[in-house]
């Protein structure tokens, strides 16, 4: 009995609660939308600026990226200068060689033809052919 008189106070005081629901249904209803379109905004805000960070980290990263790939092809542009550089200077090297080496070869060969000359001159004056210095023989 102790226990009935309780509960029924209990569900007296709560008795109100449906009728009160009744009678603020419409401002709860307002609330409860403006609370839902408060939760979506806050849910878009929060949306947007999850994008907004992502865009702005992939940017870095692409900037980074680029920084990346731009050193890199600088590296292979100053190495494929470099082979070129070496390529171009054994190249001069060979030319200028050569080239001295047939400007010798020029040079040996006006030395017969001078030394023989000189000998034909001095056959035809009647030198002795001793004396004429003949260096390059």
């Amino acid at each position: 009995m102790l226990v009935r008189r309780l509960t029924r106070p209990v569900r007296r005081r709560t008795s109100w609660l449906p009728r009160l629901k009744n009678k603020h249904s419409v401002p709860v209803k307002k609330a409860e939308e403006e609370a839902a379109r408060v939760r979506a905004q806050a849910q878009s805000d929060a949306e947007n600026t999850l994008a907004d960070a992502n865009a702005q980290a992939e940017r870095l990263i692409s900037g980074e990226n680029i920084k990346q790939m731009a050193e890199e092809r600088a590296r292979e542009i100053v190495s494929q200068a470099r082979a070129q550089e070496k390529q171009m200077r054994t190249g001069a090297d060979d030319y200028a060689s050569a080239s001295l080496s047939e400007l010798s070869s020029l040079l040996q060969e006006l030395q017969r033809r001078t030394d023989a000359g000189r000998r034909a001159i001095a056959e035809r004056n009647g030198r002795d052919l001793t004396n004429v210095t003949l260096e390059h023989e």
